[in-house]
This record gives C-alpha cells, sequence and structure tokens, in this order.
C-alpha cells in the first residue's frame, strides 16, 4: 500500500495516480488496516486526486475557528481540520508519510 502511495505522486498522468490511490484503499479496507492521519490527507476523498500545495488544492488558515481548510480544485470538497498552536506554523506533507517501514520523524 505504501508503495501505491507513493508511485502516485511520482506518476505524472493524473488518472494513474488515482487509480493507484484507489487501489491502496481497497487493499487497505480489505486488510483492515488503519491508515495514519498523513496518509488519509494526501489526496482528496471525493475524486482521489493527490494533495499538492496551490497545485490540486488551496490551502487556507481559519484564525477565528482555529482551523486549517483545504479545498480541492477539481471537485471543490472542502475539509477542515482543527490546530493548536504548534501546528499552525507547519502543515502535514506526503514527505510525512512513512517510507520503508520508518516514518521520517523517527529517523
Amino acid at each position: 500500500m505504501n508503495y501505491l502511495l507513493q508511485a502516485s505522486y511520482i506518476v505524472p498522468d493524473l488518472a494513474a495516480s488515482r487509480h493507484y490511490i484507489r487501489t491502496a484503499r481497497t487493499i487497505g479496507s480489505r486488510l483492515v488496516v488503519r491508515h495514519s492521519a498523513n496518509v488519509k490527507r494526501s489526496h482528496c476523498k471525493r475524486c482521489l486526486t493527490i494533495s499538492i500545495a496551490e497545485g490540486t488544492e488551496i490551502t487556507r488558515f481559519k484564525g477565528t475557528s482555529n482551523s486549517l481548510v483545504r479545498t480541492c480544485k477539481l471537485c471543490g470538497l472542502q475539509r477542515r481540520f482543527p490546530l493548536h498552536k504548534q501546528q499552525r506554523q507547519t502543515d502535514t506533507t506526503m514527505e510525512d508519510v512513512v517510507v520503508g517501514g520508518k516514518s521520517n520523524s523517527d529517523m
């Protein structure tokens, strides 16, 4: 599954990328594997497009509700994530996804 998610970022074709993400989600549901929050946030749930900041999504911070709002440019799905004070400066990206059985934060 990890290989398919990483391949979805490398492949320049959007249709192939969506196919890899759909396949990884199908395998994960069959194996009853829990995905980390970073993996869940790496793609749009509705259209399965990879989330690239300012490429396929719009990311903005709403100060009144202390939340991060991500809007998919292709399907218009808005997702809101609550933030704590230390999380405001950084956001999760595909680089935080587990690579080779270890997360980048463990290295």
